[in-house]
């Protein structure tokens, strides 16, 4: 069988210091809760959390999002590539999976770099993770982390400063709550239950990997 145990994925992850949330052991935790379960697959440098949902007539799907990952160097052309493949196969079949999505941790620079699958995967035209997101660095001071925002942006923070709209820290979804479901209303969009995001807050807060922040005015 080519899993390892939970106790191993923690020690494998310690080597990948900038893999994605979705592959760490808390994600893992957190989809168990809600009718996931939890495989990993480690060969040579390369490794994966992969998750699996029953259907019907005995069948699973298995996803594996941000992932894999590498303890060294780059992911689909690893020299571990072809072995790591094949081990994920051979658990896909094992769990009788009828298909197996990925989505992987790719960086795009200015929307130039090409992630185009690899040889036997076919890319998809509907995605579940949300295909680009923002990364901004909170490291400096406060005066440092203004410095690198466009003027406009340092004018409404501090306009936001002068009208009264101040920030506290949530010790629980339920303010976050009503907010998503009056934007989804609105937006029209999609969202999981009051009760996934208070799994999700309580199991990375625990960890020191999550804070709730909420801006309110009078």
């Amino acid at each position: 069988m080519p899993t390892i145990s939970l106790q191993q994925w923690n020690e494998f992850i310690k080597d990948c210091p900038q893999s994605h949330v979705l592959q760490s052991p808390a994600w893992g935790e957190l989809k168990s809760q809600f009718g996931w379960e939890s495989c990993w697959v480690v060969h040579g440098k390369l490794g994966a959390q992969i998750l699996f949902q029953k259907i019907p007539l005995g069948y699973q799907v298995a996803y594996l999002p941000r992932g894999p990952i590498s303890s060294g160097g780059e992911v689909f052309g690893h020299p571990d590539w072809t072995g790591f493949q094949k081990d994920l196969d051979d658990l896909c079949r094992q769990k009788k999976a009828v298909f197996l999505k990925i989505e992987p941790d790719c960086w795009h620079e200015n929307g130039s770099a090409d992630c185009s699958p690899p040889d036997g995967y076919k890319l998809s035209s509907h995605s579940i993770q949300p295909p680009r997101t923002i990364l901004i660095s909170l490291e400096g001071s406060e005066e440092e982390i203004l410095g690198r925002m466009k003027s406009k942006t340092r004018y409404n923070i501090r306009l936001a400063e002068k009208k009264g709209i101040t920030i506290r820290k949530l010790d629980d979804v339920e303010p976050f709550y009503g907010l998503l479901e009056r934007t989804s209303d609105r937006a029209a969009f999609g969202i999981h239950t009051k009760e996934y995001y208070r799994k999700a807050f309580e199991l990375f807060q625990k960890i020191g990997e999550c804070q709730l922040f909420l801006a309110e005015f009078e």
